[in-house]
């Protein structure tokens, strides 16, 4: 009996222990846990409280740059004797952010101000404003906005209930030349209204007629030859230069593709506007030598031209071998001046389209390696791929040729810009 009880004691002294075991995990468990919840309140309550705080700290920051900025602004415009010129002399503000501060500081009160900007640099100003202003009260706040912008300011249109009021375009805004001592009453004439269309500035004098070959004769009548030969030349030369960029354009889409002699073609056509790009470079870059041997030969037939300054008789300066030597240098040297400035953007433009070029080329090249890889779906406009090799020589292809199309459109636009290039264009 007494062993029995001994051997039930220690079977009962184990499960003791591990319930004992499960009691205190469980409790420690529930302690950790109410331990965790309380830190999760306690941190969230202390987030709530940065958050506010921060939130805080940010509207008085808010606040205090508020005050210094006017504070700033008060004490420019002290210190320049004009409001308006706060925001003219702004170097915080962008070109098209000072014109529509300069706008809103002398614009009436609750008048919407509205700022277009075209062509990198030309912005036309639109100013609805809530009731229906004179002409007078227009031009007092006109002239005092363009004593800061009129250099940037393509034109200014009031508005009253979406209705054109009056309008001042680019010729009237150049026919002042000081808005900071223009007269309001002249300035109100210079206005276009929807009832009349005023002149701002005095009638151009009609541009002189150039001269007729059949009326000239001598010196003058051959360098007017020689003039329009070397006009014919920078024609031919810039026209040869724009199909090669529509040979690349017209190389590079890849639906129309059927075989691989079509990619052959295609390389082909690049080598022709290859070989025309490298003669129209050629001649662009430096025309001198052939204005020069167009002037020192006599006889050759008509192809391009020279600015003539004066329709005045020239003197027979024209020798048996061309003109006179020193005739020759001068003419040289103006055109070399004259195309001085667009010289090297016409070079970037260039070098632009070789890049074009080649991307195309290596486009080209690419997909014909992996012909059979790829395969156009002319009716969903995709191109599908069997390989991954294949996809990815057709990914890196196009984002080049995408680029160097980007700098090459960036490009013409510089050259555009050029007066030399709008002569040249002009031909």
């Amino acid at each position: 009996m007494k062993g029995s009880t001994v051997k039930s004691a220690w079977i009962l002294l184990p499960l003791g222990a591990l319930l004992l075991g499960l009691l205190l995990t469980a409790w420690a468990g529930s302690r950790e846990e109410s331990v965790q919840r309380r830190h999760q309140d306690r941190l969230r309550i202390r987030c709530w409280e940065w958050a506010r705080d921060a939130a805080g700290r940010e509207k008085t920051a808010q606040a205090e740059a508020l005050q210094r900025r006017r504070r700033r602004d008060r004490e420019t415009a002290e210190a320049l004797g004009d409001p308006v010129a706060v925001p003219a002399w702004n170097p915080d503000f962008s070109l098209r952010q000072m014109i529509e501060e300069t706008a809103r500081v002398c614009a009436p009160s609750n008048t919407q101000v509205t700022v277009r900007v075209d062509r990198f640099t030309e912005f036309d100003v639109l100013l609805e404003a809530p009731d229906r202003l004179d002409l007078p009260r227009l031009a007092d706040w006109t002239r005092s906005f363009l004593r800061y912008s009129a250099a940037y300011v393509q034109s200014v249109r009031f508005t009253h209930n979406h209705r054109l009021v009056a309008e001042l375009d680019r010729r009237a805004i150049e026919s002042v030349a000081d808005w900071s001592v223009a007269d309001p009453s002249e300035v109100a004439r210079l206005f276009l209204t929807p009832d009349e269309q005023a002149q701002p500035t005095a009638p151009a004098r009609p541009a002189p007629a150039e001269p007729d070959l059949q009326e000239v004769t001598g010196a003058r009548r051959r360098l007017l030859e020689v003039c329009q030969v070397y006009e014919r030349m920078w024609s031919t030369n810039l026209e040869m230069f724009h199909e090669a960029m529509k040979c690349a354009d017209r190389a590079a889409p890849l639906l129309g593709v059927t075989s691989a002699a079509d990619l052959d073609r295609r390389l082909e056509s690049l080598d022709a506007a290859d070989s025309a790009l490298a003669r129209a470079r050629a001649f662009l870059l430096n025309p001198i030598p052939t204005l020069h041997e167009l002037l020192t030969k006599p006889g050759v037939a008509p192809a391009g031209r020279i600015e003539v300054a004066s329709p005045r008789p020239i003197p027979d300066f024209e020798t048996r071998t061309g003109f006179d030597p020193l005739v020759v240098r001068i003419l040289e040297r103006g055109e070399d001046q004259r195309l001085a400035q667009a010289r090297p953007r016409l070079q970037t433009m260039l070098d632009a389209a070789q890049e074009n070029l080649q991307a195309t080329r290596s486009l080209l090249q690419g997909m014909k390696r992996h012909w059979g890889d790829w395969h156009p779906q002319a009716a969903t406009g995709t191109i599908a791929f069997t390989t991954p090799a294949a996809r990815e020589v057709h990914q890196q292809a196009t984002s080049q040729l995408a680029l160097t199309r980007l700098r090459l459109v960036a490009a013409i636009q510089s050259w555009a810009g050029t007066p030399a290039t709008q002569k040249a264009t002009a031909r």
